[in-house]
């Protein structure tokens, strides 16, 4: 057992939320099989708890601060491989191994399916990555009951 394994046998809870791959798309060169790997890796550290895999929500740019979605650009940058996005998501919504229940966040906080454009008004981010109130409220009220 490795030491990670050890830490978190220790503290003996029975569900994870994992969210992790945004960051490897937009600031790596990752692929979907490299991030669905590295989530494997991540999973097989909580041993017999439930896994709870959200797909990943939307990054953009903004000329108003995100307070409308015309004002929206997907942000597909110079580096990383943030437009696997959809790819990644679907891999996700498809249950890989090891995962109890998907939380389908990106359905809750896009425009429509696989937009990559935030749900607006009201305002649902000030940076374009992280969600905030009263958008954090909406995918927590929509997201809780498949807890």
């Amino acid at each position: 057992m490795t030491k990670p394994q050890a830490f978190f046998s220790a503290l003996s809870f029975s569900d994870s939320v994992q969210q992790l791959g945004i960051n490897d798309l937009l600031l790596g060169s990752e692929t979907v099989a490299t991030v669905l790997a590295a989530q494997q890796t991540v999973y097989g550290l909580f041993g017999s708890a439930r896994v709870f895999q959200p797909t990943m929500l939307p990054v953009t740019t903004s000329t108003n601060f995100w307070l409308d979605t015309a004002s929206q650009t997907f942000n597909s940058p110079a580096t990383g491989t943030l437009a696997l996005l959809n790819s990644l998501n679907g891999s996700i919504r498809a249950v890989p191994s090891g995962v109890y229940r998907v939380l389908d966040a990106a359905d809750v906080a896009m425009t429509a399916r696989d937009s990559d454009i935030w749900t607006a008004p009201p305002q649902s981010t000030q940076d374009g990555i992280h969600p905030q109130p009263p958008r954090t409220n909406t995918l927590a009220t929509s997201l809780a009951p498949n807890l």
